[in-house]
């Protein structure tokens, strides 16, 4: 109805299935040791699903020699949580060079050692870490910080593998903020 015309309704049936291209993955430097690597990420809701091929996973752990850490840094992206591959946390927990993963957001960090990393159960899928700086506190938490609460500055993390919340790691972990003394 280019000119005024009438309207006419078409009606088309497209063969096979349809294809919804997702958003396009983002660089998430990740090192370990002496190596780097860039990883992908598609970022969804706070949360970067972290994408890598093999070779990728078998570069990153490969160099872990040294130091041994694994770090993502995910600080340039607008997220407080990691999806990360079944296949990249087994790697982790196998490889006996590495000593633990950290993951670096925009205001915080979570670190976990090798026994916190071996404690991250893979049953398929993947393994979610997410950082909450001050995240609502239950009364008997209030009261245990009592006058100490104005002044304080908390943060948790959770773990869910496999869609199942992780309330047990077996390690240690350790959560470093970002603050703004302003």
């Amino acid at each position: 109805n280019y000119d005024g015309g009438d309207w006419k309704t078409e009606t088309f049936t497209v063969p096979g299935s349809v294809v919804v291209p997702s958003a396009p993955a983002v660089a998430v430097p990740a090192e370990s040791g002496a190596g780097s690597v860039k990883l992908g990420a598609n970022v969804t809701g706070g949360t970067a699903a972290i994408t890598a091929g093999d070779a990728q996973i078998k570069a990153l752990i490969a160099d872990s020699g040294g130091t041994g850490n694994v770090v993502l840094d995910l600080s340039a992206l607008d997220v407080n949580a990691a999806s990360l591959p079944a296949a990249f946390v087994s790697a982790a927990q196998s490889d006996g060079s590495v000593t633990g993963l950290t993951l670096r957001f925009r205001d915080a960090a979570l670190t976990l050692d090798k026994p916190a990393l071996a404690g991250l159960t893979v049953n398929g899928g993947s393994v979610t870490l997410s950082v909450a700086a001050n995240p609502v506190l239950t009364a008997a938490q209030k009261a245990l910080l009592g006058d100490q609460l104005s002044n304080t500055v908390t943060a948790d993390f959770t773990v869910i593998s496999g869609g199942t919340k992780v309330s047990n790691i077996g390690g240690t972990a350790w959560i470093s903020l970002k603050l703004d003394w302003s």
